[in-house]
């Protein structure tokens, strides 16, 4: 990404926030970052990635996001066969305690699954 910087190209990242401490590294050197929320922090979050601890680091991503100042954009892909149809709203709810901007929501397309 340095290297690239240097050559005067702008830097935009898509991340899903699971590596806090490589996403914090990397933040400086981004013009633009989509961060992926897939679930309302806690049980949810850790049961649709099956990761655990993992709505604790993309919080933490998160904070550093909002911190830096950088350009960004918050990302739900809507699964009706996993999320709630309020989901949306609770997300966005704990993203305003955050001071973050809403959502953009896009709905999964099962089509280009494999």
């Amino acid at each position: 990404m340095a290297d690239v910087k240097t050559l005067g190209y702008k830097i935009g990242l898509h991340t899903s926030g699971y590596y806090p401490e490589n996403f914090a590294a990397a933040l400086p050197l981004t013009d633009w970052v989509g961060l992926d929320i897939k679930a309302p922090f806690g049980e949810r979050y850790e049961q649709l990635t099956r990761t655990r601890g993992v709505a604790d680091r993309v919080r933490q991503s998160l904070a550093a996001l909002l911190a830096s100042g950088k350009d960004y954009q918050l990302r739900l892909t809507f699964d009706p066969a996993f999320h709630h149809a309020d989901d949306e709203v609770i997300i966005n709810q704990m993203l305003g305690e955050h001071g973050a901007h809403p959502l953009t929501v896009q709905t999964l397309n099962k089509n280009l699954l494999l």
